[in-house]
């Protein structure tokens, strides 16, 4: 996410979507660079922790913080559109509504799903399944998979930098 924030600072105006956020990792360091984020996850304890780090680094007036489970149907920000959306650490399909719908046109999305570490490749994507599924509303800058998991197992980790196109917003 640090190769990404330079691009993300210069490229973006608005608010920026962290999903999910866990402690804020990713947030902490935009935010201490002047982004303003919305940071949902749905660990209580995670957000709590990400509360207390933004107000020790004075950052409290940049980070909303919301407890929201996204696989819910209740989408705690429908109506809102962010310049850019973060997305670590949380390999799920599902959540591409949200990438295209709420991503203004030529805003960006950062994806880095998680590490390849013992047997969680069993909930990684297969090759492809992410450029597959939104290379026709974003250009990527950057996309790279790694293969994870036994040889004869079709699964990867993935990396990515994507500008949403103006054309085929999908609606909500």
């Amino acid at each position: 996410m640090l190769k990404c924030a330079s691009t993300i600072l210069g490229t973006t105006s608005g608010a920026i979507l962290d999903v999910p956020s866990g402690s804020g990792r990713n947030s902490l360091v935009l935010a201490e660079k002047g982004a303003h984020l919305l940071c949902i996850d749905n660990d209580p304890d995670q957000l709590r922790r990400l509360a207390h780090n933004a107000k020790q680094l004075g950052l409290a007036d940049r980070v909303e913080i919301q407890l929201a489970d996204l696989l819910e149907s209740n989408n705690p920000f429908a109506t809102r559109i962010f310049s850019c959306i973060l997305n670590f650490d949380w390999p799920e399909a599902k959540l591409f509504e949200v990438f295209i719908s709420r991503l203004q046109p030529g805003g960006l999305l950062c994806v880095e799903t998680f590490a390849n570490r013992g047997e969680n490749w069993r909930c990684l994507p297969k090759a492809n399944f992410y450029k597959e599924n939104l290379e026709r509303y974003f250009d990527f800058e950057i996309f790279e998979e790694c293969k994870a998991g036994p040889a004869t197992i079709d699964a990867v980790t993935v990396k990515l930098l994507a500008r949403r196109t103006f054309k085929k917003i999908m609606s909500t």
